[in-house]
């Protein structure tokens, strides 16, 4: 079983810092909003395509591609850890982590806390 780690973790071209794997990523997914073809292999075998811009991942490994819809919203669980420090259990306790793009007045699943010191 392969340790879970964000598919960012898994650029060939390292060392990247976290914003730089962001970044591409957000450039994939960009692509496949500019691509039918892109977004359609991407779906179909996304472990071939994602090895082909980049990635290095582990042989074994799967990876589902889901698209959220006006209609459908995928909300992905991350396994569940053994075991949480009570700072830890406080960071989780309080909200969920999504990834969007980089323009959250433009992203309509962009998160908006009822707390404003949490955007």
């Amino acid at each position: 079983m392969h340790p879970v780690k964000s598919l960012t973790g898994y650029f060939k071209d390292m060392p990247m810092n976290t914003n730089d794997r962001s970044t591409k990523m957000n450039q994939l997914i960009a692509k496949a909003w500019a691509d039918e073809a892109f977004k359609q292999r991407l779906m179909a075998d996304p472990v071939a395509v994602l090895r082909a811009e980049g990635l290095e991942l582990p042989d074994g490994l799967s990876v589902k591609v889901l698209e959220n819809t006006e209609q459908l919203y995928h909300l992905v669980l991350p396994p569940k850890p053994t075991e949480l420090s009570d700072d830890n259990l406080d960071r989780v306790s309080g909200g969920i982590c999504l990834c969007t793009t980089n323009d959250p007045d433009n992203d309509p699943y962009h998160v908006r806390w009822a707390d404003p010191k949490r955007h």
